[in-house]
């Protein structure tokens, strides 16, 4: 409060305190290769407050911002409430808003592969041949079968990278070749 005295009347007025804020980015998985920048939304309140900052960070040096001379409470003394949020979560990433902290955890994506069978002359009545799928060069999952008229068949569902975001090789042989 600070205190005006005239006269025969002494007024106290509040006086709001300050306070300030640190926001913090948190990387879960994937690439080391991240964004150069993010934007950190402040609210208050539950509502946007100021505009977004840019937010730069590196494997070694936190990715945050921390805003100052902010109002603690109101007028009447309530205690705000702040928190912050990601603008734009990056591709590939779960997003997170905890308080003043934003974590973005990896999300392996999917992808489908197609393996084909071609085959050159010959008879029309083809025998039944097995496909195996590989992963980085080393055989993954059980070898699946084409009947005769089937040319091709499609794994769905597959990883397309490891947890850090390496991206995964796929290829196709024939076992037994007839």
């Amino acid at each position: 409060y600070s205190k005006k005295a005239e006269g025969l009347t002494v007024t106290n007025t509040y006086v709001i305190p300050k306070t300030e804020v640190t926001g913090t980015k948190v990387w879960v998985n994937g690439e080391n290769n991240r964004p150069e920048s993010i934007q950190l939304q402040l609210h208050r309140d539950g509502e946007k407050y100021l505009d977004p900052v840019k937010v730069d960070g590196t494997e070694d040096t936190p990715w945050n911002h921390t805003w100052s001379n902010l109002d603690k409470t109101d007028i009447n003394g309530n205690e705000y409430i702040y928190t912050v949020d990601e603008v734009d979560e990056p591709e590939n990433y779960s997003k997170k808003a905890e308080g003043l902290t934003v974590t973005n955890t990896y999300v392996i994506p999917k992808v489908a592969v197609t393996g084909t069978k071609i085959w050159e002359g010959g008879s029309q009545d083809r025998p039944a041949i097995q496909l195996q799928l590989y992963r980085d060069g080393e055989a993954y999952d059980d070898p699946i079968t084409l009947k005769n008229g089937e040319d091709s068949y499609t794994w769905i569902d597959l990883d397309g990278t490891d947890i850090n975001g390496t991206e995964y090789t796929y290829t196709v042989d024939e076992i037994g070749v007839p």
